[in-house]
């Protein structure tokens, strides 16, 4: 189980945080940060999903993409948690020409890790949010 959303691949709007790229979704903090108490820099675990062009159309030949683990890194601003791509996540993405303003991914998010403590997210129940 986990939380599942998608979003557009955007370039970053405050510095990225240290292993990260300046490339990131988002998703309100009230479904991540804020009930699973994370903080600044924890390690967000998933799987991408899909993949979509920036008009919501599905992109064909990335089949290899599809359930490929992906690591993000937190950043908290406001009411809107940050996830900005980890370096060995972009190099993924870039090798298939998803870039930032013209891809949307759709990922399953299944647990994060801060001080050694790793944290399953929504373990009961998959929470997708449109």
């Amino acid at each position: 189980m986990a939380l599942i959303f998608r979003d557009l691949l955007r370039m970053g709007i405050i510095d990225a945080p240290k292993n990260a790229v300046n490339i990131r979704i988002s998703i309100p903090s009230k479904y991540l940060s804020e009930p699973y108490e994370l903080p600044n820099d924890a390690l967000i675990f998933g799987e991408i999903l899909d993949v979509y062009d920036w008009l919501g159309n599905p992109v064909k030949d990335v089949d290899e993409l599809v359930g490929s683990e992906i690591t993000f890194i937190l950043r908290r601003f406001f009411n809107t948690d940050y996830l900005y791509l980890s370096r060995n996540s972009w190099l993924i993405l870039r090798d298939y020409g998803i870039l930032p303003n013209e891809y949307q991914i759709k990922v399953k998010i299944t647990s994060a890790k801060f001080d050694e403590e790793e944290i399953k997210i929504y373990p009961k129940v998959d929470k997708e949010i449109s």
